[in-house]
């Protein structure tokens, strides 16, 4: 019978800001502690239903039904969270289910933006178009030279499955802590563009999201050319 430390000890939240901790990792945790009673509800179940979650926000977004787009994305993103904490749980963690996962994010953030460019080239929008393009643009750079970083290390999946096992509840206090985890992280940008933005400020969230993308994104350049010195 799992219970809520069992949650907490198959979580991984050591890159998360402490915004997304209270957002996302800590509703999640609740989430996955009720999913956990169903084993019919595998892990690559929820990421599928995270981006059909996605898939109908797309939809609402381009039809301008920005209130109903926002709530349904952040399920979404929430089950993005739940998935990796359920597999995990249940010791079910695999190389597919994490690409798997890799693919439906970015394919979920290139549906959903390409429905917000959409509705915005449609009616006119073009200042929150363009920033929309250039966050996108970055965003893609930024996997690019993460993705290539992590090659060049050499990062192995028992490594990462070690890196699980040494994971206590405590971090959750090493990142309430640590000052660089009150800086908001790019996974955040993400919550506030297409969560936020439709239902409060297009131009004001957006500058703001790519703003600390740039800032996020500068610093992954000097880590990626440090190590190749």
């Amino acid at each position: 019978m799992n219970n809520f430390k069992d949650i907490l000890k198959n979580s991984v939240n050591g890159s998360y800001c402490v915004y997304i901790l209270l957002i996302a990792d800590i509703p999640a945790n609740l989430i996955s502690l009720g999913v956990s009673y169903f084993n019919r509800i595998t892990a690559n179940i929820i990421t599928l239903s995270s981006f059909s979650l996605n898939l109908l926000s797309a939809s609402f977004a381009i039809n301008g039904d920005f209130f109903i787009s926002s709530i349904l994305f952040y399920a979404g993103f929430l089950l993005d969270f739940v998935d990796g904490k359920i597999a995990r749980l249940r010791n079910e963690a695999s190389s597919f289910g994490k690409k798997l996962d890799m693919f439906v994010d970015r394919f979920g953030f290139m549906l959903i933006s390409l429905a917000y460019l959409y509705y915005f080239l449609s009616n006119g929008i073009y200042f929150e178009a363009w920033i929309l393009i250039l966050y996108s643009f970055i965003f893609f750079l930024y996997d690019i030279f993460q993705l290539t970083d992590n090659l060049s290390k050499d990062s192995s999946y028992n490594d990462n499955k070690r890196r699980i096992a040494d994971y206590s509840p405590d971090k959750y206090l090493d990142i309430i802590k640590s000052f660089k985890r009150w800086f908001p992280s790019r996974l955040l940008t993400i919550f506030l563009m297409f969560s936020i933005a439709p239902i409060t400020n297009f131009s004001v969230v957006y500058s703001f999201c790519l703003f600390v993308l740039l800032i996020r994104f500068s610093r992954i350049m000097i880590i990626y050319f440090k190590h190749e010195r």
